[in-house]
């Protein structure tokens, strides 16, 4: 008889060792989701993982898969319980190995399945002072600051009502942003599918001021933009303490749903 081919075959093709549950996601883990997009590496979020014990319910598993195995050995082989539990005793080191061969638990990537879309923004570098005693001058003069930023031309007027509701709504001024929906998985590996450019698209544009907790928004639709991709500039909103969506504005989050946001390889 060969014991090898006799023992796996009472085994599961697969097993899934670290069951998550639907409820179970990386909600409220924004400092660890942002570690992981910046330094493009899942090191953050399985750190995270490590500190939840998730081991303890594969060890669990492995336990419950043994005891199933012994009761299967017991009634196709024809023996008693305790020789069974013998055989599985002496054989344990070897069954573990086939069975952590043949589990498919893909933890992280549950966990991210089950967390909500967060809402980033991507740092377009410019900081516009506090707005509320500009003169039509220094108005129109930042109106141009914003369309060289964004690359909008300088006698383009499309924009330029929603960009005077940007600037006068945003009193206390703040850094220039633009709002996307982004998928985790796909952010913490852009580096490794070898982008270069981000590119957007019907912009929800902010001026906002984190540190005070204000600012304002509008969306630039048709608006078009392609920049160097650098990592460092996408953050997480939750992560500051006033954060725009729901401290500032408690808006519905599907907010910046029309920003289009792509990233390309050249």
């Amino acid at each position: 008889m060969n014991l090898h081919k006799s023992i796996t075959d009472l085994l599961y093709k697969s097993y899934e060792l670290i069951d998550i549950d639907y409820r179970e996601s990386l909600n409220g883990h924004e400092t660890e989701i942002n570690d992981a997009i910046s330094e493009q590496s899942w090191e953050p979020l399985d750190s995270l993982l490590e500190s939840w014990n998730l081991w303890e319910r594969e060890l669990d598993s492995i336990d419950y898969i043994l005891d199933e195995l012994t009761g299967e050995i017991e009634s196709e082989f024809d023996v008693s319980r305790e020789r069974a539990e013998s055989f599985v005793e002496k054989y344990e080191e070897w069954i573990k190995e086939e069975i952590y061969y043949r589990d498919t638990s893909t933890p992280l990537h549950d966990l991210l399945r089950n967390t909500d879309e967060p809402i980033f923004y991507y740092e377009t570098g410019l900081e516009i002072p506090q707005t509320w005693n500009f003169d039509d001058k220094e108005l129109k003069d930042y109106i141009k600051e914003i369309k060289r930023t964004l690359k909008i031309k300088i006698k383009d007027s499309t924009y330029d009502r929603e960009l005077t509701e940007l600037l006068v709504n945003a009193s206390y001024g703040g850094e220039l942003l633009i709002f996307f929906k982004g998928d985790i998985d796909e952010l913490v590996t852009l580096k490794q599918n070898g982008y270069k450019r981000v590119k957007f698209e019907n912009m929800e544009v902010g001026l906002i001021d984190y540190m005070n907790g204000s600012g304002h928004n509008v969306t630039l639709n048709g608006a078009k933009l392609s920049l160097p991709l650098d990592v460092e500039k996408i953050y997480l909103d939750k992560m500051h303490r006033y954060d725009y969506t729901d401290s500032v504005c408690g808006m519905v989050h599907s907010w910046c749903d029309s920003t289009r946001v792509k990233f390309s390889r050249r």
